[in-house]
């Protein structure tokens, strides 16, 4: 895949091309250096000063590079984390542009200092090489996702930026031009297939580089079994799922039932031996699909359990279910009984799952049909890590929290970094709980009413009271689910999604958010979601004010969180 880098060279040779005799289609020149690739082109003239090259900011340090090579070379000997090195570790008959964009992602989601630290650690054995999560783009239109690193597998060497020069190209002969010319659209090619693999759509609208993507999401979405084991082990999700069917009947028996985000088929089994005449369960990958269908297949229900690789909210996806005949109600070809949402019920986490499922049921539910869940909520509390790292990993009591050399405040010698999410348990959140109850509510909806966008709603306030005895570092989000309007309590949830917000702007060099109760007694916020049809991850955006207890100085901070 060839490197930006290359783009004056390339350009040269395709003008050449095009003045000779026996020059390439004028239509297929235009192929060849899409918009998408080249920012900026003046054919009148091939200088540097006239072209736009996607800058290239650093994985370590805030600083910008004119292309791939330039920061990878710099990489090597200003920070000593040499990309070729990590390739030979790795081997290099193994090493793909996957490895390279996976591990762009991961560094670029850790922050630069973290970045820093976590880089050299990088072996063979991680499991960032197999997890394709982390083919998801962390920073849009990220230049080292795409652009390769200067490196030749076989020697190890770097290529030379340009290496074909001007003078070069206008000594080609026509035959030679018009080779140059095919190698580079095939190159091309080679970029928008990765490209489209990776973001997921082939006519993604640009974007401004640097932002978080906001649309277009990666349809290569690994398996990930611990869902469906939550779901067929825990007694309140899928043996309160099958409790809640067997008492009411009529909800499976004889209908159509719709999976909009199978994780395993687990559920979409569960359905069909319940009753359900036919179940279409939406993987939305190959791994997944393969999984729930070899476990379809293994309870042999293959006859009256579907598998189709897609987005359930994607109208273009074409499905063979329609409403049984018993349920007296209009409905169209695609169109069900009842919707539910494997994933949703496994996970017990908010995320883009529950937009999903409204507009999977906006989209595909027939006139008085059934959701399950019914009913979701979300609740906010405030949370004590400060024993803990910033993202709120091994409690140790860091050493400059620890007042050990004559009493010493080294609070501010603490490393400064991104905002994180972490997941902590039902059990540990309650235990170090440092807001009084109630937690604060930011969504209550009612799944057979709600639209897509009550699940990501825009500047919800919420206000909490900090415990004195206690030193706020981080929010928690509780998550619960009912079955059914009448159930007395949700399903709550096993893991907490906690959101490690940064330190205050007035207090840059401390490693994140710290609000004794001693000091602040209130916190107030705002929380807003994005989300599009489609995309397999929600953007949170937090602002918090923390209001001094003896009316001094208030701190203020904010986050921008990925949930996947």
């Amino acid at each position: 895949m060839g490197g930006k880098g290359n783009i004056s060279s390339s350009h040269a040779v395709a003008d050449a091309a095009e003045s000779s005799d026996e020059s390439v289609d004028s239509d297929e020149e235009k192929d060849l250096f899409d918009p998408a690739a080249v920012k900026t082109i003046n054919t009148d003239n091939d200088s540097d000063e006239d072209m736009e090259f996607s800058s290239v900011q650093c994985l370590f340090s805030d600083r910008v590079f004119p292309n791939a090579q330039a920061f990878w070379a710099h990489a090597a000997t200003e920070h000593g984390f040499s990309i070729d090195t990590l390739r030979s570790k790795i081997g290099r008959e193994v090493w793909t542009d996957y490895h390279r964009i996976r591990l762009v992602n991961f560094l670029r989601s850790l922050g630069p200092q973290k970045a820093l630290q976590e880089a050299p650690k990088l072996t063979a054995e991680n499991a960032l090489w197999s997890d394709d999560s982390w083919l998801q783009p962390v920073m849009e239109d990220d230049p080292l996702l795409f652009e390769e690193d200067g490196m030749d597998p076989e020697d190890g060497g770097c290529h030379e930026a340009e290496r074909h020069d001007t003078a070069e190209v206008s000594s080609m002969s026509p035959v030679e031009l018009q080779a140059e010319v095919m190698r580079l659209r095939k190159e091309l090619e080679g970029a928008r297939k990765l490209l489209s693999e990776v973001v997921g759509t082939d006519d993604a609208e640009p974007f401004e580089q640097g932002r978080i993507r906001e649309k277009a999401s990666p349809k290569v979405v690994a398996f990930d079994a611990a869902q469906s084991r939550c779901f067929a082990s825990d007694p309140r999700r899928g043996e309160a799922f099958r409790q809640f069917a067997v008492a009411r009947p009529d909800i499976l028996e004889g209908r159509s039932v719709l999976d909009a985000d199978c994780s395993g088929g687990v559920l979409s089994c569960l359905c069909a031996k319940l009753g359900a005449q036919a179940v279409c369960a939406i993987a939305p990958s190959t791994a997944v699909e393969k999984v729930a269908r070899d476990v379809i297949s293994a309870n042999s229900l293959s006859e009256r359990v579907r598998v189709h690789q897609g987005s359930a909210n994607d109208e273009n996806l074409e499905l063979s279910l329609k409403p049984s005949s018993s349920s007296g109600k209009s409905g169209g070809h695609g169109q069900c009984d009842v919707v539910v949402s494997e994933r949703l019920l496994g996970e017990l986490r908010f995320s883009s799952s529950l937009p999903a499922l409204l507009a999977t049921r906006h989209l595909r539910l027939r006139p008085g049909g059934r959701v399950l869940p019914a009913h979701a909520e979300l609740h906010v509390s405030a949370v004590d890590f400060s024993d803990c790292d910033s993202d709120g990993s091994s409690p140790h009591g860091v050493w400059w929290q620890t007042r050990g050399l004559m009493d010493l405040d080294l609070s501010c010698l603490a490393p400064s970094t991104a905002p994180t999410i972490s997941v902590a348990s039902a059990t540990e959140c309650e235990s170090r709980n440092a807001s009084a109850p109630p937690n604060a509510s930011l969504l209550d909806l009612d799944l057979e009413t709600a639209v897509a966008s009550d699940a990501a709603p825009s500047e919800v306030p919420f206000r909490l009271a900090l415990r004195q005895d206690r030193c706020a570092t981080a929010l928690a989000l509780h998550f619960g689910a009912r079955l059914d309007h009448q159930d007395k309590a949700p399903i709550p949830s096993q893991q907490h999604t906690i959101l490690h917000l940064p330190a205050s702007s007035s207090h840059p060099t401390m490693s994140g958010m710290r609000l004794p109760g001693t000091e602040f007694n209130m916190l107030e916020g705002r929380f807003s979601v994005t989300w599009h049809p489609g995309a397999t991850h929600l953007q949170l955006d937090v602002k918090v004010v923390a209001h001094h207890t003896a009316g001094g100085e208030n701190l203020c901070t904010a986050g921008t969180f990925m949930l996947i």
